[in-house]
């Protein structure tokens, strides 16, 4: 336990400073679009082309969201860096790393955790902001325009907090059970690829449409079968991922300790 602290701690480090920086864009960013979208709708408001105004009206806009679109591809390109930078890096780790006294299995859950830590921190730092949101939004909007904000209704009018923060409980864990899924299964076409090199190509490629098969099965079902009720449906869906999930865990774990190589 005290070996994979150590190595969730060098993770963090590793990549703090841009992630720092991508946070300070976000909170920066985000204030100043809703004030310059303001502009524009206060004016509609002056001239009665507008009844009322929600906060939603100003979350939308292409400057709220690209903030958020930059963490996400950040975290995207971590997925890759954080093991590819072992052995590409300036300083390449992987020599150090792979010949610890340590399981194998810490250094992948150290790498596994240090991005789950960095999505939370990012939903975090987004619901941190709603508060300062709202009160741009009451000072700026006269009160009889206002449609009243709360978060539950900001999140489910707005298609990408509804998509990043799903409200429903099923919601959350089908998005971000089906997104932890497909980064472990990118951690196993890495982990095939560093130890097969050129064949491991192919094997990641091949392991991959596998994979995108295997989460398409209830809908070949559906499709040229028979059809399924939503809930069968859903059913399916939960248990291929549960399938794949496992299964990439498996192959990670046995590869990392049986053939990858420094």
């Amino acid at each position: 336990m005290k070996s994979y602290l150590k190595l969730v701690d060098f993770e963090v480090k590793r990549f703090w400073k841009i992630y720092a920086a991508l946070i300070a864009f976000l909170v920066i960013l985000q204030p100043v679009s809703m004030l310059i979208s303001m502009n524009g709708i206060i004016d509609d408001i002056e001239r009665g082309l507008i009844a009322e105004v929600s906060l939603t009206d100003f979350t939308q806009s292409v400057l709220f969201v690209v903030p958020i679109l930059l963490c996400i591809g950040a975290l995207v390109a971590y997925v890759f860096a954080t093991w590819y930078m072992e052995w590409f890096g300036k300083n390449t780790f992987a020599y150090q790393l792979l010949l610890l006294p340590v399981n194998r299995l810490s250094i992948y859950l150290a790498k596994l955790t240090s991005l789950l830590l960095f999505i939370m921190g990012c939903l975090i730092v987004q619901l941190a902001i709603y508060p300062l949101l709202k009160l741009i939004f009451f000072i700026r909007i006269p009160e009889q325009y206002q449609v009243k904000p709360d978060v539950i209704s900001w999140i489910g009018s707005d298609e990408y907090m509804e998509f990043l923060i799903p409200i429903q409980g099923p919601n959350f864990i089908v998005n971000y059970g089906l997104g932890i899924t497909i980064v472990i299964i990118i951690f196993t076409m890495i982990i095939l690829e560093r130890s097969f090199r050129l064949k491991g190509i192919m094997f990641a490629v091949l392991y991959a449409i596998g994979c995108l098969l295997l989460f398409l099965l209830a809908d070949f079902i559906k499709v040229w079968f028979l059809p399924l009720y939503a809930d069968e449906y859903m059913v399916i869906k939960i248990i291929s991922i549960i399938i794949m999930l496992v299964l990439s865990g498996w192959i990670s774990f046995i590869v990392m300790n049986k053939k990858i190589s420094v």
